[in-house]
């Protein structure tokens, strides 16, 4: 394990959150640099916020607020009557 997933690890787990090396169903977030990879499809796929490192230091910072994921969100949903429109933000946009 690299020393900046491990210091996100070590945050995580100082604030009371539970970190998993493997992604599953019942993760609610994933912290990732960019929108690519496999894991990264599959938390859209699975309606997870996809956050960047920044929203972690944010909670440590500030708490949790209410939607605070938005401003570090790799991907933008938006409510288009019964469906969900996603789209996937690249680096360039945040």
């Amino acid at each position: 394990m690299g020393a900046q997933r491990l210091a996100l690890r070590f945050t995580l787990e100082a604030i009371g959150a539970d970190y998993t090396e493997n992604m599953g169903k019942d993760n609610t977030h994933l912290i990732c640099k960019g929108a690519t990879g496999p894991k990264f499809l599959k938390a859209v796929e699975w309606g997870l916020h996809v956050v960047t490192e920044d929203w972690l230091y944010h909670i440590v910072r500030f708490g949790h607020e209410t939607d605070c994921e938005r401003s570090y969100s790799l991907v933008e949903t938006e409510d288009a009557g019964n469906s969900q429109e996603t789209t996937v933000l690249s680096s360039q946009d945040y």
